[in-house]
């Protein structure tokens, strides 16, 4: 499950400052951490506009019902004006449409998603702009529909120095937030009304929020000097008490996930590839193998057993080793005839070795760290001689690569992972491996949910069609790497 920390409090807190230094922490500590709210500190105001405007309309447009639900709560506050009730629907709408992309995300791979703003603080300006109080339905009705951790983070400043800091930061840019706007009116009241009401909802979330679990913690940011201070101590905060991933190698362990991969090779275009594109390369490579004298075949990662189940009908012993027991307990529905093994094999040696190791779905998503490790465990477990066979499914080259590398970019993090075929050939070859024998494939790139039929129909026509014109096969979606085993 997904850790999402979000940082709140008052303009000039310094609540941005310390979410980043945190983040940078738990980077030293070699935890996976996203900071998709930080965006405008790298790209500029305009820029972060822009990007928060069309998450907001896709969040619309994918969950129109929720959107609708929300949007009829806020405006419940009756705010003061037309361009204060505008402005707290888009903040509502953009963050809501960013924990829902963290959380599908972390689905493949759990990280800690560090957020300077997100649903509470949205909440809260709500709140203080409107005529009505945010009441506890209101307030859970706005929280978005979607299962992770959600540890809220106060950051507390006293108001002397919140008001020097804001005074600093309007000379040196154009910022100019409300807070100091009523400094300067001699609104001063307003400020315990302003606290009592991110207290109120924060409590709210915390009590009644159904869909995950909700801590909060609070800290003082009176100091500039005790800024990495104060971040240290979050940062050691989650690490002892939210237990984050911080490998790949973790990334399946939940008691369900094995449950929902199986559920994504049951429809839609990934079916498709693999009944009519992989499994048909794997006959030939397979037999191809035990036709040079292999006779036995360890699968790394097998994850739900689709290549094990191919494999043990090919080679006298099959093997299949993962960490994760509910993945294991998939591979069993469909492996009859292999031993399955729930061992990291990476820190802890199998003690046998094999003629041919498969590893699919694995590097692409794997740390560079971890594929070194990886790679140095299946050369340890192949007899002299043996052969690698693994596969990279987003090559960074394709169409689908392009638009993924386009949208990292666009949003200033890794929100999905590609792989060059160089970069692969160069770690395999760094660790002992030599790649005799390439295959490209999957030249349609990966279409939507909504357009299952058409990848079933168009898939391997355009495979045909792609290699009859001799257009460039490095721009496949995928390839697979038959690599020989070195350096003996």
């Amino acid at each position: 499950m997904s850790i999402i920390v979000e940082f709140y409090g008052l303009a000039g807190s310094g609540k941005s400052t310390i979410a980043h230094a945190t983040a940078e922490f738990l980077r030293k500590a070699r935890c996976s951490v996203s900071e998709p709210g930080y965006i405008h500190h790298r790209y500029g105001i305009p820029r972060q506009h822009l990007i928060r405007l069309a998450m907001g309309l896709c969040f619309f447009c994918h969950n129109p019902g929720q959107a609708v639900k929300g949007i009829r709560h806020l405006l419940h506050t009756r705010q003061r004006s037309l361009n204060d009730s505008r402005r707290i629907i888009y903040n509502w709408l953009w963050k809501s449409a960013l924990v829902k992309h963290l959380v599908a995300q972390s689905k493949r791979r759990p990280d800690i998603c560090i957020l300077d703003e997100g649903i509470l603080h949205a909440l809260w300006s709500a709140c203080l702009r409107g005529t009505r109080p945010l009441n506890q339905e209101t307030i859970l009705a706005s929280c978005p529909a979607a299962s992770f951790t959600w540890l809220l983070v106060r950051v507390d400043c006293e108001s002397g120095i919140l008001r020097q800091r804001l005074v600093a930061r309007a000379e040196r840019t154009n910022y100019r937030p409300r807070l100091l706007q009523d400094w300067k009116e001699g609104k001063n009241a307003d400020l315990p009304r302003q606290l009592s009401a991110i207290s109120d909802i924060s409590e709210a979330i915390r009590e009644h929020w159904e869909m995950g679990e909700v801590r909060t913690m609070r800290v003082s940011n009176d100091k500039e000097s005790a800024t990495d201070e104060v971040a240290e101590h979050v940062a050691g905060w989650i690490l002892k008490n939210c237990e984050p991933s911080k490998s790949y190698r973790t990334s399946h362990a939940s008691t369900d996930y094995g449950q929902r991969y199986r559920r994504t090779y049951e429809r839609g275009y990934y079916r498709y590839q693999w009944e009519q594109i992989e499994k048909p390369i794997l006959d030939r490579l397979f037999d191809e193998q035990w036709s040079r004298g292999a006779r036995s075949i360890l699968d790394f990662a097998c994850g739900g057993g689709r290549i094990l189940s191919i494999g043990e009908q090919c080679f006298e012993m099959s093997c299949g080793v993962d960490v994760s027991g509910s993945m294991l307990i998939e591979a069993r529905r469909v492996c009859h005839k292999s031993d399955l093994v729930l061992q990291d094999i990476t820190t802890k040696p199998l003690g046998s070795t094999f003629d041919v190791v498969t590893a699919f779905r694995f590097f692409l998503n794997a740390e560079p760290e971890l594929r070194k490790e990886a790679l140095q465990a299946i050369r340890q477990a192949l007899n002299p001689g043996g052969v690698l066979i693994a596969n990279v499914h987003v090559n960074s080259r394709s169409i689908l690569g392009c638009v993924y590398r386009l949208r990292n970019t666009l949003f200033g993090r890794t929100i999905a992972n590609t792989l060059s075929y160089r970069t692969f050939e160069e770690t395999l070859r760094a660790n002992g491996f030599r790649i005799e024998k390439t295959v490209w494939y999957s030249f349609l790139p990966r279409t939507g949910s909504g357009l299952d039929r058409l990848a079933a129909f168009m898939m391997k026509p355009f495979e045909k069609a792609w290699k009859a014109t001799r257009l460039p096969e490095e721009l496949a979606q995928c390839f697979i790497c038959v690599c020989r085993k070195t350096g003996e």
